[in-house]
């Protein structure tokens, strides 16, 4: 890759040393990027085995339980750097389970015919499917 600017024209704009900049280059990653290097595998392993359901909670405690040695705030920031995030549960929506395109009788709605009753706890309604 070649850079869109000369080096040294950067470095003087950010008043870095040219040595300096090379220097930072050619270092070798510090022991946290290693470290992060070594777990990112392991994170896409949990994260793909859980078929992309496990956020940084629980790809923490799966990689805890096979004997890794991180914290879950560093799990997270990895996940987040990676853009992987475990899916959400959807939220429930029961299905109607009324087929109203049918021909049956219907019964009649005993509780109109009453639009006030004479006192409280007059009119008590059962569920159908206790009866």
């Amino acid at each position: 890759m070649t850079p869109e600017y000369p080096i040294a024209d950067l470095c003087q704009a950010l008043a870095v040393t040219r040595s300096g900049y090379h220097a930072w280059a050619s270092r070798r990653p510090g022991p946290r990027a290693q470290g992060n290097a070594a777990l990112w595998p392991l994170i896409e392993q949990a994260h793909v085995e859980s078929r992309r359901t496990y956020g940084s909670p629980r790809v923490h405690r799966w990689l805890v339980q096979r004997g890794h040695d991180c914290g879950r705030h560093r799990i997270a920031r990895l996940m987040r750097q990676a853009q992987l995030r475990g899916l959400r549960r959807r939220r429930f929506r029961p299905l109607s389970l009324t087929d109203s395109n049918h021909a049956l009788p219907i019964a009649p709605n005993r509780l109109r015919q009453d639009l006030l009753p004479a006192r409280r706890d007059a009119v008590w309604v059962w569920p159908t499917s206790l009866t």
